[in-house]
């Protein structure tokens, strides 16, 4: 991970925080790897009232292989661990506003969540920390891999929205997620959430909805991709084929190869292709 680099103000918000990080590729040492660099993106505001509440997340996931990465899912994982009393928390999903969220159902102080920002699929997977071993995500011998995905990956129904009882609570985690139903190698995507905190659970829905709209105007303030957007160029790099995607719509065109070695840029005959 890149040391994270924060900007207080920042160009867009009055505070912004950049860094980077990245997967191993998958090998036979490390086969759960999945191989793709994120570039992380965080931004706070002061004010106005409901917009003080929000820490907005994004992240740009990048697929380093050269497979096509289909379905990939990302999440944020947390145990709030409440002020009071950390075991006597619950958790729950607001479908409308797409936040998972917690708090404690006897003595409240405050509401805490994650909202899935954007169009994609959202999905939530609240955990009971102290759930037996039978359990599907048994955290007495510690969170493994495969539970992780579970997680991430099983949360898009309506099972595990809830974890805790509201008259006594538990100590509670959550998972909060979305999915690319595909990334294809080289290509890019953004993900975004939202991590809130107020005083009532009124406050925590204004909150998300001043998410919603302050990410729409990120959206919206950013510049409109060209046609090379449409471009697809895989695997990259490679020692081998090389395959080139194009949009319908740029018709009959003349591509020029050129193959650089010792320095030497060598010209190889190329004719008109189609795109496809």
């Amino acid at each position: 991970m890149a040391q994270v680099r924060r900007l207080a103000p920042g160009p867009r918000a009055d505070q912004e925080a950049y860094s980077v990080f990245r997967d191993s590729l998958p090998a036979a040492q490390q086969p759960r790897s999945v191989g793709v660099r994120i570039r992380q993106h965080g931004q706070s505001w002061g004010a106005p009232a409901a917009r003080r509440n929000v820490i907005l997340l994004s992240y740009s996931i990048q697929n380093l292989t050269a497979d096509t990465l289909k379905p990939l899912y990302a999440g944020l994982f947390t145990d709030w661990d409440l002020p009071g009393a950390p075991a006597r928390n619950v958790a729950r999903w607001d479908s409308v506003n797409r936040v998972g969220y917690c708090f404690d159902p006897i003595a409240s102080v405050v509401y805490t969540g994650i909202q899935v920002l954007g169009t994609g699929p959202a999905g939530v997977y609240s955990i009971d920390n102290q759930a037996p071993k039978s359990s599907p995500i048994y955290f007495g011998d510690g969170f493994s891999p495969a539970e992780k995905y579970l997680a991430l990956s099983g949360g898009f129904g309506r099972a595990h929205r809830e974890a805790g009882t509201l008259a006594a609570g538990t100590d509670v985690s959550q998972v909060v997620s979305t999915l690319l139903t595909r990334l294809a190698p080289g290509d890019s995507a953004t993900v975004a959430f939202a991590v809130l905190a107020a005083p009532t659970l009124a406050e925590l829905q204004a909150a998300a909805q001043a998410a919603t709209a302050t990410y729409q105007q990120v959206l919206a303030a950013r510049p409109a991709a060209g046609p090379t957007a449409f471009w697809k160029l895989y695997p990259n790099p490679t020692n081998d084929r090389l395959h080139i995607e194009l949009p319908m719509t740029l018709g009959l065109l003349r591509l020029r190869c050129s193959t650089i070695w010792d320095s030497r840029c060598w010209l190889p005959r190329c004719g008109p292709v189609a795109a496809s």
